[in-house]
């Protein structure tokens, strides 16, 4: 399973239960759910402690989305299981191609084209992906190089792995630091580079 599907559903399970209201209104709040979110990045042995620990860490706001971390506990933790959310030294954290298609779809042809706005663009959707064989087939490369901000916010990531296998990092203070990583909730504290994260560590005098 992807951490996209895990991420969507839990945020939807936010705005269903009529939480993200009030999460849009305290800080404190964004934090403990990018923090929820963040779990997905610990191995999967790790992440039924790094749960617990971040509800004894949060105490009162644990009491507060309580129907929320139930259901995340009961669905995600006992159901779907960790190994099969977790994504964990997956540099690819994102790898459901049929939905990486659907994304295509609609970028190309509209939400909802009429007939032949649709079977225009799937003629030339298919005419783009034989143009793009061909180029596999002759070793050139056929998607943009990734973007800049995605590039390092990776490298944060690999860095935090790097960090919590060593042992630099505990599990509060690597959900901390994977936290800002994460624009979910209008994060206006988003960490843009690896100094960040040794800022965090070794505080600037």
């Amino acid at each position: 399973m992807e951490k996209t599907v895990h991420f969507r559903a839990i945020l939807r399970k936010i705005r269903d239960m009529k939480l993200d209201i009030l999460i849009e209104e305290r800080d404190d709040m964004k934090l403990f759910i990018r923090k929820l979110l963040s779990l997905a990045l610990l191995p999967e042995n790790d992440i039924k402690k790094a749960f617990t620990c971040l509800l004894n860490d949060h105490k009162t706001l644990s009491e507060l989305f309580k129907g929320l971390t139930n259901y995340f506990s009961s669905y995600w933790l006992k159901v779907i299981k960790p190994h099969r959310f977790s994504c964990y030294r997956n540099t690819i954290r994102t790898n459901n191609y049929l939905e990486s298609y659907h994304r295509t779809l609609k970028w190309k042809l509209g939400s909802h084209p009429q007939i032949w706005e649709f079977t225009e663009g799937i003629a030339a959707l298919q005419e783009l992906t034989a143009i793009e064989k061909s180029s596999l087939e002759n070793n050139l490369k056929i998607r943009r190089t990734a973007d800049k901000k995605i590039v390092l916010k990776n490298e944060m990531i690999q860095y935090l792995w790097d960090l919590y296998d060593n042992g630099t990092l505990e599990i509060d203070n690597f959900l901390h630091c994977a936290s800002h990583t994460s624009k979910a909730f209008h994060n206006n504290n988003i960490w843009t580079n690896i100094d960040d994260i040794n800022n965090f560590l070794m505080p600037i005098e």
